[in-house]
């Protein structure tokens, strides 16, 4: 037992001298201030014109009508259509008009205006 104290009490006195032996610590040398990082990088710049906002349209629609006009309006077919329709109209109108009947009269009129002295008298 007595061994074992006197190896215990060697280890103990063989720390204690090996911490004496160690050098003081070092002062805290004070805190670099770290260099300012950008929040964000440095975009190069850019002139195109292509890259610009578009303008606000000219023509807002409010409605489904509204819409459904200006299609009507400025459609080529539809307007193409129409004139179509126009055409077969009066094709319609030149087919009958040989089956009907034709009606042809003469009309004249004679009138003699009075004279009076001279002047004209308008009755």
């Amino acid at each position: 037992m007595l061994s074992r104290a006197l190896r215990r009490s060697c280890l103990l006195l063989t720390l204690a001298a090996a911490t004496a032996q160690a050098q003081p610590a070092a002062e805290p040398k004070p805190a670099e201030p770290a260099p300012e990082a950008p929040l964000e990088p440095k975009l190069p710049e850019i002139d195109d014109p292509m890259l610009k906002p578009v303008p606000s349209a000219k023509n807002v629609l409010r409605s489904w009508q509204e819409a459904l006009r200006l299609a009507r309006s400025q459609s080529s077919e539809l307007a193409l259509s129409a004139a179509q329709m126009d055409l077969a109209d009066g094709q319609e109108r030149q087919a009958l008009s040989r089956a009907l009947p034709t009606l042809t009269g003469t009309v004249s009129v004679c009138s003699t205006l009075p004279y009076s002295a001279g002047r004209l008298l308008l009755v």
